[in-house]
């Protein structure tokens, strides 16, 4: 079932990975859901999460062991976190590593996607993480040329 938004509603992700739906899971759920980009804990916490960082990195790590969101790390040490659905198709990022920012870049077609990465046989992959590293225009000084930040 989708919400109105044509999005994931946070109940029923929760259920269909038999997970309890508790209040701190059902709120992370749905900031990350409506928010149009990857967002941190940092931002969370500064967006009015009413529960304490552990509680915060215990559900974005249940949430991210169970496929529901996915966890996009930094070489700062900051990891960011998105919906891992059908509405935010897997993509690679860019993190600027002056003023921290990420930004999704467009997803990659399917053919694109196997031809770039082919795993020798035996090898199953479970998981795939693409981040670029490097100044964004802003902090370069080149003008910027973006796709809608995520």
């Amino acid at each position: 079932m989708e919400t109105k938004d044509s999005h994931c509603d946070p109940r029923e992700v929760l259920e269909r990975k038999n997970l309890a739906r508790t209040a701190p899971r059902i709120a992370i759920l749905e900031k990350l859901i409506r928010s149009d980009r990857a967002i941190t804990v940092n931002d969370l916490v500064s967006e009015g999460m009413d529960m304490d960082r552990v509680t915060i990195y215990r559900t974005l790590n249940t949430l991210r062991d169970k496929g529901i969101v996915r966890e996009i790390p930094t070489s700062s040490g900051t990891n960011y976190y998105e919906m891992a659905c059908r509405h935010n198709p897997l993509h690679p990022h860019f993190y600027c590593t002056s003023c921290r920012s990420m930004t999704c870049l467009p997803p990659l077609a399917g053919g694109e996607m196997k031809a770039w990465l082919t795993l020798p046989e035996g090898l199953l992959a479970r998981e795939l993480t693409v981040s670029i590293s490097g100044l964004c225009g802003r902090c370069d000084g080149a003008p910027v040329r973006r796709e809608k930040e995520k």
